[in-house]
């Protein structure tokens, strides 16, 4: 991923986080991730696959919401809860949950190349 994905990822994470009412912190813990890492996302630095697909998993929690992950050598996709979060533009929703599903089945898949 080059340095503009991840400052596109970067305001992707940072919306989705501000949108579900999680402060960093939360996210972290979430995310079983040190807060250093999780704001290295969100300031478009890069940072190891695993602990950024963690992250990418406890932000689409929404505070508890329960979500399907497929096992990373399945070669499929995860089940996402797609519920829109208050105050988020349709548009901003939809754009988000594409890239999000878009970038996770690259993540799933080049860990699949690893084994």
């Amino acid at each position: 991923m080059d340095a503009y994905d991840r400052k596109k990822l970067a305001e992707q994470v940072k919306a989705r986080r501000l949108a579900i009412g999680m402060s960093k912190e939360k996210v972290a813990r979430a995310a079983d991730v040190s807060v250093i890492t999780f704001r290295r996302v969100e300031d478009g630095e890069p940072v190891q696959d695993a602990k950024l697909a963690a992250i990418l998993r406890a932000i689409n929690l929404g505070g508890g919401e329960d979500v399907s992950v497929t096992s990373k050598t399945s070669g499929s996709a995860p089940s996402w809860n797609t519920r829109k979060p208050e105050g988020m533009s349709d548009e901003q929703h939809k754009v988000i949950v594409r890239e999000t599903e878009e970038y996770y089945r690259f993540l799933i898949e080049r860990a699949s190349q690893e084994h």
